[in-house]
C-alpha cells in the first residue's frame, strides 16, 4: 500500500493545464540548464533526455505565447515533426507538474 497516498502541508500550485503564456516552475528551468534530472512541483525527480523538451522548458518563462517557443528554437530543432510535438508539449509539462500557469 506504500505510495498510494501523499500528504502535504499546503496546496501545490501546479497548473492543471498550460495557460495562454505557459510558465514552467522556476527551479526546474534553472536546474534544467545544467542537469538531466529536474524537480517538478511535487519534488519528484524527472529525467529529461529530449533536447527539444529541454530547450522548450528553458523558454517557458511566462513571457511568450504557447506558439512563440517553437519559433524561438534554433534551426536544428525546426521542422514539421518537431513543431507538432511543440503543440502537445505544454499539456505534457502540465501533466508532469512542471507548470505554474
Amino acid at each position: 500500500m506504500a505510495g498510494l497516498i501523499e500528504l502535504r502541508a499546503g496546496p501545490v500550485e501546479a497548473a492543471a493545464r498550460a495557460g495562454v503564456q505557459p510558465e514552467a516552475f522556476a527551479a526546474a528551468r534553472w536546474i534544467n540548464r545544467d542537469h538531466e534530472v529536474i524537480p517538478n512541483l511535487y519534488h519528484e525527480p524527472l529525467r529529461r533526455h529530449d533536447p527539444v523538451g529541454r530547450k522548450l522548458l528553458a523558454l517557458l518563462d511566462g513571457t511568450r505565447s504557447r506558439e512563440a517557443p517553437g519559433h524561438a528554437l534554433p534551426k536544428p530543432f525546426g521542422g514539421e515533426r518537431v513543431r507538432a510535438r511543440l503543440v502537445a508539449a505544454p499539456g505534457i509539462l502540465a501533466a508532469k507538474a512542471l507548470l505554474v500557469r
